[in-house]
């Protein structure tokens, strides 16, 4: 089922293994506690909404990606996506024409 704690708990794991993250790394750049990321991981802990945009940010994944609402599948293609939209304008607006390009 889409955006259950299951899917939260893997998508927290995926998102910070991908970006190299330890449990302690996360927690001590997010500033709290070294065992919450754990109980977060393990659906023992559901975190605030402040904690959780904290982790969505941290971890470039979008709240709907880390609790399994989107529908997007390819989870390299998300974290892109999300990359792509802090680029400056400019280098934004050449990367929108290649894409274009490619699937127009």
């Amino acid at each position: 089922m889409a955006g259950d704690l299951s899917a939260f708990m893997q998508h927290l794991k995926y998102y910070r293994q991908q970006k190299g993250l330890t449990q302690r790394q996360l927690a001590t750049h997010l500033r709290i506690g070294m065992g919450n990321i754990a109980r977060y991981e393990r659906g023992e802990v559901i975190p605030k909404l402040d904690v959780l945009l904290k982790i969505a940010d941290s971890l470039e994944a979008s709240l709907d990606t880390l609790c399994g609402l989107d529908t997007e599948s390819d989870k390299e293609l998300s974290i892109l996506t999300r990359k792509m939209a802090k680029l400056p304008q400019g280098e934004l607006t050449l990367l929108k024409a290649v894409i274009k390009k490619f699937v127009d």
